[in-house]
């Protein structure tokens, strides 16, 4: 069987999956490479959507990802949860270059749920040249206490 030939079912199975996707966001997959069935491997991905896991699988097979900015922070969670390091560094540069007053309160708690420590560092430096600006946003506020605190300190 060819390596292409596997690709259809993990699709088929993302597919089937998505419709499911309010149903507590479990991926189940055999160990063996097909459907699932009693008593194979369950592969859970707690917090992981089904649109970012399927953008970051698309991505490990085609090399290519099309995605909104406010779709990246999730992918960007599920691709460093998975270790794909060429998106979480593409992914990383282009929320980078898309910071603004606006965003950038959402990127930086987003950059640190999912431990993107280069895209979390650009928007801590971005707050802090841009504080009195930043802090008067709703998003600014809804920021984690932590995350807050550090900004403080680091003010």
């Amino acid at each position: 069987m060819s390596a292409t030939a596997r690709c259809p079912p993990l699709y088929a199975l993302i597919d089937e999956q998505k419709q499911n996707a309010n149903a507590g966001r479990r991926l189940t997959y055999s160990e063996h490479g097909g459907y699932p069935r009693d008593g194979l491997t369950e592969i859970v991905f707690p917090n992981v959507t089904f649109q970012a896991l399927d953008t970051v699988l698309r991505f490990v097979y085609t090399d290519e990802a099309e995605l909104s900015v406010s779709a990246a922070v999730d992918v960007l969670a599920a691709a460093s949860r998975l270790e794909v390091e060429r998106l979480v560094v593409g992914l990383e540069n282009l929320l980078e270059q898309q910071l603004s007053v606006d965003n950038v309160s959402w990127l930086l708690q987003g950059a640190d749920v999912a431990g993107a420590g280069t895209l979390r560092n650009k928007c801590m430096e971005y707050v802090l040249v841009h504080f009195d600006q930043v802090c008067k946003t709703p998003a600014f506020r809804d920021l984690s206490r932590e995350i807050i605190l550090e900004v403080l300190q680091r003010k």
